[in-house]
């Protein structure tokens, strides 16, 4: 059976402020409108995550709520620290260790490394996602841990 990986980034979040971390920014007005725009196009029969890997950050956080809300749904969610500011690495090895029992999957992340990720497991120039772009992969290897460089296909 083939596997699907969705990875989105975030909305587009405030600029940074004085005095504030960057792991407290919150979506834009124009974040937030991203965000339930994605969820609008979205098939809830169709997309839709056994798992949600999810950084802690105030912005991706914001993200998850507003795709649920807007979708009227309630996944699975993980909360997962290294997903911020994560490597392709750390997000690839988060994907390989996934139970074997989980089949379409969503990453919640930040750039670069949600982008570089794309563009690893499936071998094209993505160009960097921009904020509230989900891209959608195929897997069809088997389990996650035999998922590797250019084993996934872009679809729509």
């Amino acid at each position: 059976m083939v596997r699907k990986i969705y990875l989105l980034r975030h909305g587009e979040a405030l600029p940074p402020q004085a005095g504030s971390k960057d792991f407290e920014r919150s979506l834009s007005s124009k974040g937030v409108a991203q965000i339930k725009e994605l969820a609008k196009s979205l098939d809830p029969h169709v997309f839709d995550p056994t798992l949600v890997y999810c950084s802690p950050s105030i912005r991706t956080k914001m993200t998850l709520q507003h795709l649920t809300e807007t979708m009227n749904v309630d996944w699975e969610v993980e909360f997962r620290d290294e997903v911020y500011e994560a490597s392709v690495k750390t997000l690839f090895d988060m994907i390989c260790d996934t139970d074997h029992s989980i089949y379409q999957l969503l990453l919640i992340g930040h750039n670069p490394g949600i982008s570089y990720l794309a563009e690893y497991l499936a071998g094209e120039s993505i160009s960097g996602l921009e904020p509230g772009q989900l891209i959608k992969l195929d897997y069809g290897l088997g389990d996650w841990k035999n998922i590797s460089q250019d084993t996934c296909s872009i679809f729509q």
